[in-house]
């Protein structure tokens, strides 16, 4: 993906968003037609799990407060239904911008192989979840600006508990990406950690990120 001017998004470039129902985005729009008539049913794959979280990451990039803000729920009780999968709050201090996803799905839930399978507290036999959708953009320091359309990608991992401030094992802080992207042209517009030839996700400075299984099939 390449990365676009935010300049550029913000005086007044259109966005078409497409999607699928339950947050499936659409490649083109030569798509929609067959959106329209086959729409994939809102079904909790079997292995799934579900988030709730809220944290910060700081780093020199913020010269007062942390770079970053973030939070959410996903897929609150496993389900897609609630909140159309949930919502999911990240804020770039630094850059200025505000990005929210209304609409989520769940890719998949997993262990990294790099520390034992699983999470603490709660109890789960998965310890990341990786999730997509689409939702808007907007500068934090002008309220009246219009929200532009974007897509994103994220992926959480609940190494721990504490999984921040007090684990003293860097190993075991939980960790945290995301990229925000036009949806049609595939530019990043905001990123989290680093994703070129492996994933390579943030370490959180503080808050807590946490999976769960309950209610799942």
């Amino acid at each position: 993906m390449a990365r676009m001017s935010l300049l550029a998004l913000f005086l007044g470039m259109s966005t078409v968003v497409l999607v699928a129902a339950c947050g499936g985005q659409v490649n083109s729009a030569a798509q929609t037609d067959a959106v329209a008539t086959a729409t994939p049913a809102c079904e909790t794959p079997p292995g799934m799990c579900w988030l709730t979280s809220g944290g910060t990451k700081f780093t020199s990039l913020a010269k007062h407060g942390p770079q970053v803000s973030f939070g959410g729920n996903v897929y609150p009780s496993c389900s897609p239904d609630p909140g159309d999968g949930g919502q999911w709050n990240h804020i770039d201090h630094a850059a200025g911008l505000h990005f929210m996803g209304t609409s989520i799905t769940v890719v998949q839930c997993g262990n990294m192989g790099v520390i034992p399978d699983g999470s603490t507290s709660p109890v789960t036999s998965v310890n990341f979840i990786e999730f997509t959708g689409r939702g808007w953009l907007q500068g934090i320091s002008r309220k009246d600006q219009p929200r532009t359309p974007m897509c994103f990608w994220a992926h959480v991992e609940d190494r721990s508990e504490p999984g921040s401030r007090g684990q003293r094992d860097d190993l075991y802080k939980d960790r945290y990406y995301i990229r925000v992207y036009d949806c049609d042209t595939e530019e990043i517009v905001l990123e989290l950690g680093t994703d070129d030839t492996s994933l390579v996700p943030v370490m959180v400075t503080t808050g807590n990120l946490q999976l769960h299984e309950s209610s799942c099939p």
